[in-house]
């Protein structure tokens, strides 16, 4: 079975803590990052996987990192999760090719399935 590694950036901690744990209980490989700048440092391009990244972060912001990652080989789809949102940013993000962008609070069934939907595509090639 392909480990389906799910990558949070997001600099709150209690949101990473618990997508962590609602990413487990449902079969998934959380990997968590404060920043950033520690994802690019980590980032390994060679599985099944997906991004959820909050735009409005200390240093370098989801945006950012999107473009950052744009200009790499291997990027993985990006599903914005975020409190903090306007019709700007969100068209921004997905123009810039973000499979997602979801504000908070979003059902723990809504986040799942979406990124059920972005990792089994990613699976078959077909990265957005």
């Amino acid at each position: 079975m392909t480990t389906r590694v799910v990558y949070i950036v997001d600099d709150d901690a209690a949101v990473r803590d618990g997508l962590c744990l609602l990413l487990e209980s449902a079969g998934y490989s959380p990997m968590p990052f404060e920043s950033s700048e520690a994802f690019l440092a980590a980032y390994r391009p060679d599985q099944a996987s997906c991004l959820v990244l909050d735009v409005e972060m200390a240093g370098m912001s989801g945006l950012e990192l999107q473009a950052e990652l744009a200009q790499r080989d291997g990027s993985p789809p990006i599903i914005f999760l975020t409190a903090h949102s306007d019709l700007t940013t969100s068209m921004r993000a997905l123009r810039a090719r973000a499979a997602d962008f979801l504000i908070k609070p979003v059902s723990a069934t809504e986040l799942l399935k979406r990124i059920g939907v972005v990792i089994e595509s990613g699976e078959q090639g077909c990265r957005t």
